[in-house]
């Protein structure tokens, strides 16, 4: 756990306790109201299912502040509420429990302190540093060109001792090891274990790959090894070690676990989304594409097993993560749970430490995978397929709302000449920079995607083409200013061309929004040097 990590979860508990508590109070009432109606003789069902309900929600939440007895009344007391438990036989007990559940309440609830690990605690990291060490200057040189296709700054050192040494903390590494030394194995050991570590030996055998992975490190090659399949596996560590972002849909009807939940994602850089309704379902996940789903089992109308069977029926959501809240942990529940398509599930009381871990963990295997098969590995920004996809959002939200959204189709100017004057290792370069000068320069909410070759594509939500037209036009004059340098020292600069198109207005769906934009395109390479032209 980052250092005061469980401290600020703690405190922000503490906060959604002090604000939920009026309503905790009030669930209580209904059950001594309930109680007394049992009493007396007269107990409509309709009274007996609201107390139903409300101790239901009282498991679930006393828990996660720190009432762990509070829970385990509150669990005493629901079979009093059970579908056909009329009689007022044991109401005396009953009232018992609902006293001592009342006098636990009178007390302040059990701080959470930093106990257990909670993943996703490291901040994002910029500007990394890659530390090299090997004596065969070829494999080195193609490594440190690749690494800096990747925006990754690196060191070389000739030795392992003298990387152990390096004054500049590194943020992954890439090691030579000749497997009989012993000395290497334990300083490889040491810095595996603060940073990612790939490793390159003379002969990969399966006990050399025993050994490296015992050595905690993330990746083994034999050497000379491609250089970009090298670079990929570090940029996979290295995501590991960033904490997971995005957005988190949490749907249920009790709106003190929707506190609860939200606190704690906030608090480790997650965007929560609360829903209380579940017959919204729908209609927010499609709004808010998130990256992660959390449901509780039961909710009255629509059940989050239902929800989420609907999901896994669309292929759009049907590799999200899906993680379900439950008071039950009978094997018939899990049983359900897991059918319907869930990936995993967290008992009530929710215990922010293990709720935190599960959602670091799921969303940091799924991002991983997700930028592996999703993001354009030369230029860092979506392949084709991805880009597609968020296109596809933006365009069935423009239709709802009524708001425009604007694509635009780019592509360099003259690049065959670079890669036929200078090679494709320079071409690479011109791509790689184009990618993060677009990155850089859009809107979070931007589709910034590269279709093929030199072409690149973005997409601006609620921007109409005008206004995209301008914004391109400035991105054109930052690119076109680019100095870059080609292997034999020579500088040169290069441009693209861009055509803009409209939806709703110049066409609809994607596939006449691409060609409306892609005309444009072509007029603007005719035109010479009036290089964005709109539809």
């Amino acid at each position: 756990m980052q250092q005061g990590t469980g401290q600020r979860v703690a405190t922000a508990l503490a906060q959604v306790w002090e604000r939920s508590r009026p309503s905790v109070l009030a669930r209580l009432a209904v059950l001594e109201a309930a109680a007394a109606a049992m009493e007396q003789g007269e107990y409509p069902d309709e009274l007996r299912q609201a107390a139903a309900r409300e101790v239901h929600k009282l498991i679930g939440s006393l828990g996660t502040f720190g009432h762990g007895t509070g829970s385990r009344l509150a669990r005493e007391i629901q079979p009093f509420f059970a579908d056909g438990a009329r009689s007022p036989e044991g109401v005396g007990d009953l009232r018992t429990l609902l006293r001592q559940l009342q006098e636990v309440l009178e007390q302040p609830p059990v701080t959470l302190t930093e106990t257990g690990a909670v993943a996703g605690g490291a901040e994002p990291v910029s500007d990394l540093h890659l530390l090299i060490s090997g004596h065969d200057a070829d494999v080195v040189d193609q490594l440190v060109g690749e690494a800096g296709r990747w925006g990754l700054r690196c060191t070389v050192v000739e030795s392992l001792g003298r990387a152990g040494a390096s004054h500049e903390p590194a943020d992954g590494a890439v090691l030579f090891w000749s497997p009989e030394d012993e000395e290497e194995r334990e300083q490889i050991s040491r810095l595996a274990a603060q940073i990612p570590v790939v490793v390159l030996v003379p002969n990969a055998t399966f006990a050399v790959r025993l050994a490296v992975a015992r050595m905690g490190a993330r990746g083994c090659f034999a050497s000379p090894a491609p250089a970009l399949q090298v670079i990929e596996k570090v940029q996979q560590g290295l995501l590991r070690h960033r904490a997971p972002t995005g957005t988190v849909l949490v749907v249920d009807d009790d709106p003190t676990i929707l506190a609860v939940v939200a606190a704690l994602l906030q608090e480790i850089g997650l965007s929560p989304v609360a829903l209380e309704n579940p017959a919204r379902f729908w209609e927010l996940l499609e709004e808010s594409n998130p990256d992660l789903v959390i449901l509780d089992v039961e909710m009255p109308g629509l059940s989050g097993i239902d929800l989420c069977q609907v999901m896994r029926n669309d292929h759009r959501w049907s590799t999200v993560p899906v993680l379900f809240l439950t008071a039950h942990s009978d094997s018939a529940t899990i049983h359900r749970i897991f059918s319907s398509g869930a990936d995993d599930y967290v008992s009530k009381p929710v215990v922010g430490p293990e709720l935190i871990n599960r959602i670091g963990n799921r969303l940091e295997r799924t991002q991983l995978h997700r930028h592996m098969a999703e993001t354009d590995v030369l230029t860092g920004v979506s392949n084709r397929r991805k880009s597609a996809q968020q296109l596809d959002h933006y365009l069935r939200l423009s239709a709802r709302h009524q708001l425009p959204l604007s694509l635009v189709v780019l592509d360099l100017d003259r690049f065959k000449q670079v890669n036929d004057r200078w090679g494709h290792a320079t071409g690479d370069q011109v791509l790689h920079r184009l990618g993060e000068v677009l990155t850089s320069a859009c809107r979070g909410e931007d589709v910034v995607g590269r279709w093929g070759g030199e072409e690149f594509v973005l997409g601006m939500y609620g921007v109409y083409k005008e206004r995209a037209a301008v914004r391109v036009q400035h991105l054109l004059d930052r690119f076109a200013a680019e100095q870059f340098t080609s292997p034999n020292g020579e500088r040169f600069q290069i441009s693209f061309s861009a055509g803009v198109a409209q939806a709703p207005g110049d066409a609809d769906d994607l596939a006449a929004l691409y060609r409306a934009a892609d005309a444009a395109l072509y007029r603007a390479k005719e035109a010479g040097r009036a290089r964005v032209q709109m539809a």
